[in-house]
């Protein structure tokens, strides 16, 4: 499976042009065991204007040094893609929108895995349990019911909104502690 960079992915065959444009992106600090989400909110015709934009922090507190950091990265790009997308469910006009996203594993879960995780009773090839099944599950009954199509941007690149995104997330602030799913 090749995942080009602005190749679209989508659930349904709705080939609109898409009228607002969602950038998420998740950010994890393993010194200070932070970890960030955010996303931000324009039209497709004015990327200056942010219709709406969230951001929110967590701190970990790892049991075993040997925890994979990884899953809390995983763990905040997930996050911020279904905090986008219920926000986006909550809007009276919801417009074909386009997400777009520096973390390609999000689109690989959701548009090739997630049917073999299903089918696989939630596990991976080798048995063990896959990691934030109920952010998956959610992200996946979001985009099935909203009118999305998936981009993948590569991070860190000349993608002024993908930038601005990662900033948010990057941004620590100890007054905003948010509780997560697991």
């Amino acid at each position: 499976m090749i995942i080009r960079q602005h190749q679209v992915h989508s659930f349904s065959n709705n080939t609109s042009q898409p009228e607002w444009l969602i950038y998420t992106d998740g950010a994890f600090f393993p010194k200070t065991r932070q970890l960030g989400w955010a996303f931000l909110v324009h039209s497709i015709n004015d990327a200056d204007t942010i219709l709406h934009q969230e951001s929110g922090h967590h701190s970990l507190c790892f049991k075993q040094k040997s925890q994979n950091f990884a899953a809390g990265s995983l763990e905040m790009e997930l996050t911020a893609a279904v905090r986008a997308l219920e926000w986006l469910q909550r809007q009276p006009y919801r417009p074909v929108t386009q997400i777009r996203t520096d973390a390609l594993i999000l689109i690989e879960g959701l548009f090739y895995k997630f049917p073999n995780w299903q089918n696989n009773d939630w596990r991976t090839p080798k048995g063990q349990p896959i990691k934030h099944r109920l952010l998956w599950q959610k992200l996946h009954t979001l985009t099935d019911c909203l009118q999305v199509q998936w981009i993948w941007v590569k991070g860190h690149s000349k993608d002024i909104s993908n930038q601005k995104v990662d900033q948010m997330a990057r941004k620590t602030s100890p007054l905003k502690q948010v509780q997560f799913p697991t």
